[in-house]
């Protein structure tokens, strides 16, 4: 039974059935993109316009330790992050405003590097800069959607 779609959970709920789905159709070898069906899972767990509890409880996370809790490591190349949600601010500005930019076209999620740009205006430069595997795109979709069921679930 789904929550729906119209709240958090629920729209967490589908947008990991809809990335399983694509992901095991991928491991079978059909011809799915599995790299595009990561991003646009991020797209919709971290631009949901998420709860109070969840923006409150995200700022209470230090960044710095979320690899230590099995979350994968952004590599942050140029600004910094103090809080995940700094970190889920960032990914949205950089997803918003399409400056992200991939390694690769390989259908394989192990093979390309997504790389996300943030800047404080249009025409100011870029202040922010983390990239990250798509397979490790995969954990962090899910230890997100993980963490909305912990925190309001």
């Amino acid at each position: 039974m789904h929550a729906s779609r119209n709240d958090s959970l629920g729209f967490a709920e589908r947008t990991r059935e809809n990335l399983e789905f694509i992901l095991e159709a991928s491991s079978r070898g059909q011809h799915v993109h599995a790299v595009t069906q990561l991003v646009n899972s991020m797209l919709g767990l971290v631009c949901f316009p998420w709860e109070t509890v969840v923006l409150d409880r995200a700022k209470q996370v230090p960044f710095d330790t979320l690899p230590k809790d099995g979350w994968p490591q952004f590599n942050l190349t140029l600004g910094k992050c103090d809080t995940l949600h700094d970190l889920l601010w960032h990914l949205r500005n950089a997803v918003a405003h399409g400056h992200m930019t991939y390694s690769s076209d390989s259908l394989n999620p192990n093979e390309v590097e997504i790389r996300f740009e943030d800047q404080k205006t249009k025409n100011s430069p870029v202040n922010w800069v983390a990239s990250l595997r798509a397979d490790d795109l995969k954990e962090f979709c899910h230890r997100f959607a993980k963490f909305v069921d912990d925190t309001i679930g």
